[in-house]
């Protein structure tokens, strides 16, 4: 059997950073890595769940800086692209991240999206110092062979409150017959992932925190009688304990975990309140708005450029109170961070709509997670009517 410890030790880190290289450039046929992540029935519900379970706790914001971090072909780099972010895709093979850039280029959504493709050397993480708000790493962390060192450059590269997310393989992984399989015939690194020692090592160098997922990897089916007295609350003992062994068994080489920098992220929907006054006339071919916000809740307002963004958002309704356009317009709030019990004023300009009589509803929207009316806040709604109409 091959000792993975002795396998790493064996080559410098550029040497593993070109046996990975090589394991890419090898491949007659790039067919099933560009069709990831539904590149068969197997492994599509792995990777579909792992991010179901990443995604919400990393806590995303449009524009948010992530990195990828062993991207490979980068499907996962192009779906937070879609999904507003602004992507480094880092990985040690230039082979792999060859194809993502040929996938990006060919999708035509994909094509203008801002993914970076940056080569690792195995060792130092290119970027400067507090630089990314979020890193993302699926499947690729027990590939590294100093896996200190590579959460110490994580931790460098982080900004403070970042979030570092890992789905991974659990503390047996090395001796799996795929595994002994893999280091045998590609010299590719297929180490253990110990949570416990990499809290401890996370620790040591810096992160505030560490946090594993426990969650059930797939559904468990159950007669329609049982479902609903579930639903009910109605557990016999036996069943509670069975579905969490259930649970555990699934997890049995399977890890998520979550490593945090500084203070955690501050999403909770009841962190966003607001009192909103607003003043809207029509000036030509413009409507001009004034208004003021007061944050009542505990999560800052921050201007573009940062996690929490907030703006004055403007629902367009007709006469009838009929939506016609949930996101007319935004007017920025402030220039600058807007803590809590604080107050703002300011003013902007939006188009006239080209109706006769409408109505413009504003409310206090932070980008890419809730409107404030739907943590119960109390939008501005004014009606319109043009002159002479």
């Amino acid at each position: 059997m091959i000792d993975v410890a002795e396998l790493i030790a064996r080559y410098s880190p550029a040497e593993h950073a070109a046996r990975a290289d090589a394991y890419f450039e090898r491949l007659e046929s790039t067919d099933h890595l560009r069709r990831k992540p539904f590149a068969s029935i197997e492994e599509a519900p792995l990777l579909a769940r792992a991010l179901s379970v990443l995604i919400p706790h990393l806590h995303l914001f449009p524009g948010a800086r992530v990195l990828d971090f062993g991207a490979g072909t980068c499907w996962s780099s192009i779906i937070l692209g879609y999904l507003g972010c602004d992507v480094v895709a880092l990985d040690v093979s230039a082979a792999a991240l060859a194809i993502g850039a040929s996938i990006k280029a060919d999708d035509p959504i994909a094509r203008n999206l801002p993914i970076a493709f940056e080569r690792w050397d195995g060792a130092a993480l290119g970027l400067p110092d507090e630089s990314i708000d979020r890193i993302v790493c699926i499947d690729a962390f027990h590939h590294v062979a100093d896996q200190r060192a590579t959460l110490a450059e994580m931790f460098r590269v982080m900004k403070p409150g970042a979030v570092a997310a890992f789905h991974e393989v659990g503390p047996r992984h090395s001796r799996g017959v795929l595994s002994q399989f893999e280091m045998a015939n590609f010299g590719v690194i297929e180490n253990d992932i110990d949570v416990r020692a990499i809290e401890r090592t996370a620790k040591r160098i810096g992160f505030r925190s560490m946090r594993a997922a426990y969650f059930q990897t797939g559904a468990m089916l159950v007669r329609v009688g049982r479902f609903e007295r579930w639903l009910a609350g109605w557990w016999w003992p036996w069943e509670v304990v069975r579905f969490l062994y259930t649970i555990a068994r699934e997890l049995d080489n399977r890890r998520v975990f979550f490593l945090i920098k500084g203070a955690p992220p501050r999403r909770r929907r009841r962190a966003f309140i607001g009192r909103l006054r607003v003043d809207a006339t029509i000036s030509g071919d413009r409507i001009a708005v004034r208004f003021d916000a007061k944050n009542l809740g505990r999560a800052v307002w921050n201007a573009s450029g940062s996690s929490d963004i907030v703006n004055l958002g403007v629902h367009l309704r007709s006469d009838a109170g009929e939506t016609i356009a949930l996101d007319y317009a935004r007017i920025a709030v402030s220039q600058g961070a807007v803590p809590p019990g604080s107050s703002v004023s300011g003013a902007g300009e939006i188009a006239l709509p080209g109706l006769t009589s409408f109505e413009l509803v504003f409310d206090l929207v932070c980008e890419g997670k809730l409107w404030f009316e739907s943590a119960g806040g109390r939008p501005v709604s004014i009606r319109f009517s043009k002159p002479n109409a």
